[in-house]
């Protein structure tokens, strides 16, 4: 009897530590947060008005460019755009938008990257 009893408490201890364990990495509305980025993430204005500042086809370099324009706290998305737009012709594929107001600033930092990845010297 003092066996199942142990195993019934040994149970119910991993279920509970189950159940915390998960509640703590989910907020109230039930989805995923990065710990790293929820802190930081600014919260949108609605209304706000946003502008495509690039494009390109490479998801990568998309990626890298929103993790830099996020450590300097600016918002960025990137989407996929269509397959064809109203001209009939393709897109490069993906596009970066960013609040109106900050994208002086993000297009200067692009500008910065793509030049000094771009220049004769980097390449050797």
């Amino acid at each position: 009897m003092t066996r199942l009893a142990a195993l019934a408490i040994s149970f119910l201890l991993l279920a509970y530590l189950f159940r915390w364990m998960s509640r703590s990495r989910l907020p109230s509305s039930g989805a995923p947060v990065s710990p790293v980025r929820s802190w930081k993430k600014k919260k949108l204005k609605p209304g706000e008005i946003w502008v495509q500042i690039f494009e390109t086809a490479s998801r990568e370099e998309a990626m890298f460019l929103q993790m830099r324009l996020e450590e300097e706290n600016i918002a960025v998305t990137v989407f996929e755009q269509a397959k064809k737009n109203i001209a009939g012709t393709t897109p490069p594929g993906l596009g970066i938008v960013v609040p109106k107001e900050q994208s002086p600033y993000a297009q200067q930092l692009i500008f910065r990257y793509l030049e000094r990845n771009d220049s004769p010297d980097s390449k050797e």
